[in-house]
């Protein structure tokens, strides 16, 4: 049986290895080091935070670009002698005859040279194409400038307003502006029957109306 001093000695010898196992496994883990790190998934989720990270920054590069892409563009109102009257989106330095093209391009009825094609455009512009006829219309010295009211009472369908219109019996301010629309989509009316073709004026309301209206 071991003495004080044996048993001392052994014990002293049993923690001398227990503590060289601990740095032989510490050693062993350090050297494992990057086996271990994608072993136990870190590397994984690093290069899943590095993925994110990238395509966060591609969604504020997106973002940017359709901004500056939006700032690209304007918005016109394209009327008059076109084919489609309407509002249009259009690149920023485009000029009216591009503008003119998206609504369809001119009508056989447009008075062309009285737009310039060639100016730029700017957001929220209105480009009316006027009708060949407005030139007579605006010389004419009997009536009031622009006015639809003739000298003899008579209302012109070609060139009056819709509050003009609606002074003529059983025209109320919807079909005064479907009048306006029509001859702005088709040119001016040829004859006073040519009101019939507008939606909701028939036979029975013309009758009211012809001796009341005129196309001169």
């Amino acid at each position: 049986m071991p003495t004080g001093k044996g048993v001392n000695f052994t014990l002293k010898r049993w923690l001398r290895m227990i503590v060289n196992i601990g740095i032989i496994s510490m050693l062993t883990a350090c050297g494992a080091g990057p086996d271990q790190f994608l072993d136990n998934g870190i590397g994984d989720t690093y290069e899943l935070s590095v993925t994110e990270q990238t395509s966060k920054e591609q969604d504020s590069a997106d973002s940017v670009h359709e901004t500056e892409k939006m700032s690209e563009s304007v918005y016109v109102y394209v009327c008059g002698a076109v084919a489609v009257p309407g509002v249009y989106e259009v690149s920023a330095d485009s000029r009216i005859y591009e503008a003119v093209e998206q609504a369809g391009g001119m009508l056989d009825t447009a008075k062309t040279e009285a737009v310039n094609l060639a100016e730029p455009l700017t957001d929220g512009q209105m480009i009316r194409i006027p009708f060949q006829w407005e030139e007579a219309v605006t010389q004419e010295e009997a009536v009031t400038q622009n006015s639809g009211l003739q000298s003899d009472g008579k209302v012109n369908i070609n060139t009056a307003s819709a509050e003009e219109l609606m002074t003529l019996k059983g025209i109320g301010q919807t079909r005064a502006e479907q009048i306006i629309a029509y001859r702005e989509k088709h040119g001016a009316f040829t004859s006073i029957e040519g009101i019939m073709e507008v939606d909701g004026i028939k036979k029975g309301t013309f009758d009211k109306l012809k001796d009341n209206i005129t196309v001169q």
